[in-house]
Order: C-alpha cells, then sequence, then structure tokens
C-alpha cells in the first residue's frame, strides 16, 4: 500500500532589504529569521515538507512559486511570509514589489493544477517601518485615545477596529501576565489600535484595497496579521501574530478546524498581547478571508518529538 504524499509548506522570511545600488532601504527585522526558523521546525514535526527561504528577491519569490506548482502535493499547501511590505505587497530582500495578486495568480494557473485542487493556507506578516514625519502624530492619536480607553470600566465588552471585532479590557497591568513588550512596524497602514470604539475618518481606502482578498485562487485561505491600515508590532523575540500562530500549533489547539484555529489566534493576539512603553495599551487583530467550501484540519497531525539538540 503506497503512503500519501507529504504536504508541502513554504516559509519565506526576509530580514535586511538593500537597493540594487546597495543601499539599506528598510530597517532589519529583527527576530523575524528566528520566529520563521521555530515555525518551520513545528510544521515539520506536524509532518510537512518544509522549505525555508531568506532574504530572497522579488523576482526568487515569485521562481519559488512557480517552482511549487511543478511539485508533488499532499493534502495541504501552507505558506508563510515574513517581510516589509504594505497593503497587498510584500517587498524581496532588494526592496522590488511583489504583489500578492500576482502569487495568487500564479498558483491558479494552468501549470498549478494540482494546487488548484488541495487547500492553500497563507499566513502573511508584512511590515514597514513607520515615516518618521508620521511617527509625532500618531503618538498623539495613541495618547488621546488611550485616555479614552481608560474611561472604560475594566471587564467592559469593548468594540475595537471593526463593528464585529470585541475585545474585555483587563484592569490595569495584571501581574503575571503573558502579555509581551513589542514595537511598532506599520503593516498595511499606520493607524494603532486602541481597543475602543472609533471612527473611521483617517481617509478614504485605496481603490484597490480589498483586490488581494478577491483575487484569491479557488480553495483558499488566507490570514493577515492585522486589518487593513493598522500597524502590526514586531520585537526581537519575533512578532504577535506568528508567535501566537507557533503557540497555537504547539498546543492543542491545532486539532480545531482551520477556521476555529484561527480564531483562537485572534484570540491569542487580541487578549494575550499589548504594547508597552511608548505605545502603551495600543493593541493588534489579524483577519483572515477564505473561500474553502468545507472545514479541514491541516495541523492535526500528531507532533513528532523535537530531535535533541534542535
Amino acid at each position: 500500500m503506497s503512503q500519501p504524499r507529504q504536504s508541502r509548506a513554504l516559509v519565506i522570511v526576509n530580514t535586511d532589504f538593500c537597493s540594487s545600488d546597495s543601499d539599506v532601504v528598510f530597517g532589519t527585522r529583527r527576530g523575524a529569521k528566528r520566529e520563521a526558523e521555530k515555525l518551520s521546525n513545528v510544521l515539520s514535526r506536524l509532518n510537512y515538507k518544509v522549505k525555508l527561504m531568506h532574504n530572497k528577491t522579488a523576482k526568487e519569490i515569485e521562481d519559488l512559486y512557480q517552482q511549487e506548482c511543478c511539485c508533488e502535493h499532499g493534502e495541504y499547501f501552507v505558506s508563510v511570509i515574513s517581510s516589509h511590505g504594505k497593503e497587498g505587497v510584500i517587498f524581496g530582500c532588494d526592496s522590488e514589489p511583489v504583489k500578492l495578486t500576482r502569487i495568487f495568480q500564479i498558483l491558479s494557473s494552468e501549470k498549478g493544477l494540482v494546487l488548484t485542487k488541495i487547500p492553500k493556507i497563507f499566513f502573511i506578516q508584512v511590515t514597514q517601518l513607520l515615516d518618521d514625519n508620521l511617527i509625532p502624530l500618531l503618538l498623539s492619536l495613541c495618547r488621546i485615545r488611550l485616555a479614552q480607553a481608560e474611561a472604560v470600566t475594566a471587564g467592559a465588552v469593548l468594540q475595537a477596529s471593526q463593528e464585529t471585532r470585541k475585545l474585555v479590557r483587563g484592569e490595569g497591568k495584571a501581574g503575571g501576565s503573558s502579555r509581551q513588550l513589542f514595537c511598532p512596524q506599520a503593516c498595511r497602514g499606520a493607524e494603532f489600535d486602541q481597543g475602543v470604539v472609533v471612527e473611521c475618518d483617517s481617509g478614504e481606502p485605496e481603490p484597490d484595497c480589498f483586490s488581494d482578498y478577491l483575487s484569491i485562487p479557488p480553495q483558499t485561505v488566507v490570514m493577515f496579521a492585522c486589518s487593513p491600515g493598522y500597524v502590526a508590532f514586531l520585537n526581537v523575540f519575533g512578532s504577535m501574530f506568528l508567535q501566537a500562530l507557533l503557540k497555537v500549533l504547539e498546543g492543542e489547539e491545532r486539532h480545531l478546524a482551520l477556521n476555529r484555529l484561527m480564531t483562537r489566534i485572534n484570540w491569542e493576539v487580541a487578549f494575550c498581547c499589548q504594547a508597552r512603553g511608548t505605545y502603551e495599551g495600543c493593541k493588534e487583530m489579524p483577519c483572515f478571508v477564505t473561500n474553502l467550501l468545507q472545514e479541514i484540519f491541516p495541523f492535526s497531525a500528531p507532533i513528532a518529538e523535537e530531535a535533541e539538540g534542535v
């Protein structure tokens, strides 16, 4: 009896960025490489055949997905992208852009007929350092909204960023809390999420704001580190989002159906992660989009023991 084909995972992490004339364009993404290595290790232990790629150019990123179209695939395909970027775009280590729509187009091509038939799962952490000129303005906004948040009674249900997202605010700084200190990097925007009711009057969305949602291939789920227009957070240990993913994959929650697993990641980031210091009280809220037609359990395999010395 033949063994089923092994599912594949492609993890791309860019940490250092230079232009064609070797000028440093973006800041170094400290903590991102170590985080990606941990995720790759966990996916391997969940019986995925993992390809971990570090500091790839825009052209090389496209080529990697072209190569995946020609591979033999198992039941699922998982891809983690961690890089600088902006709404609908990721940057290669050469600081050249790759549109998410281009990646989705590659995976929908005739060359990737196998991939079109299996569930494809993306976890996307794209960050861009905040413009220095924006920081004073954003800090003022941050302080105003934090003052609003302090007026809300402890334990009250708050509406955050979107009407459908609610958070429960704990009282003060909980002792022994698992919350971590994170520094902000703009991910898909420059707004800070304070976990309070806000009016969306900061500007009109770009005309193609949802093009990366509408263009996802059939049988696909895409999870982003935060909602459009808001910042994500990163520290030397990694990002709020991918750290939460790592925690879920290592725990019993990995046995959940994918939509419930992603909702659990939302909860983990919303409740257990909060900025400290300059950006005290700022929150983050991931979001995901899917066109799957059935429940799937892509991470429910028994997790293999970690090899000694890893």
